[in-house]
This record gives C-alpha cells, structure tokens and sequence, in this order.
C-alpha cells in the first residue's frame, strides 16, 4: 500500500487526481482549510483521513504531515523530522504566463 497525502484537497485540481488515486492501492490524506463540502464524498472511503488545517505558517504544514502519519489506520508510514519540514524551502518558478509582480 502506498501513502499519499493532498494539500488543499478541496481545489479543482485536486477533485481531478483524487478519484485516479482511490482507484489505485493508497493510503490518502486529504487536506482542506474550509471547504469541507468539497472533500465529504471521499470520507466514505476506508483508505482516506479527512485533515482540516488552515495554513497560516510552516508550523501548520508540520502539522498536517504529523496528523496523516499518527493516524493508526495508515500502517507504517516513513516518519518525517519536523527540522526536514522548517527547513525546506520551496523553490517555486514562475509559470509561464505568469508575471512577476514588482518588488519580487
């Protein structure tokens, strides 16, 4: 079995990946900050833990990560040091019709 976990699962992208990901054999976290509605149908399915957390900071991101893997039902997960997480920094490129705004 292997493990996913989906930030903002409630977003379009995501409604797009997630029925792909049930039909496979995963384990799967579903993130959402307020729009439970979005995520409800797949909280009927075994394999997936509903995670609601609103992501203010990388304190919050820690927290996600710590909440999929404590959860019993997902079997042995590789474990994450909460350092590996504060210290990572995202290095995002611009997409290609996207602009960089000023003073960025």
């Amino acid at each position: 079995m292997k493990h996913v976990l989906v930030a903002a699962a409630s977003s379009e992208l995501a409604s797009e990946v997630i029925p792909k990901l049930l039909d496979g054999e995963y384990r799967i976290g579903l993130h959402y900050s307020s729009n439970k509605k979005a995520v409800e149908p797949y909280e009927e399915y075994e394999q997936v833990k509903l995670i609601q957390c609103t992501i203010a900071g990388e304190s919050d991101c820690a927290r996600i990560v710590d909440e999929y893997v404590k959860e019993k039902s997902l079997g042995k997960v590789m474990s994450l040091q909460k350092s590996m997480i504060e210290d990572y920094k995202l290095d995002m490129p611009l997409g290609r019709n996207r602009k960089r705004t000023s003073g960025g």
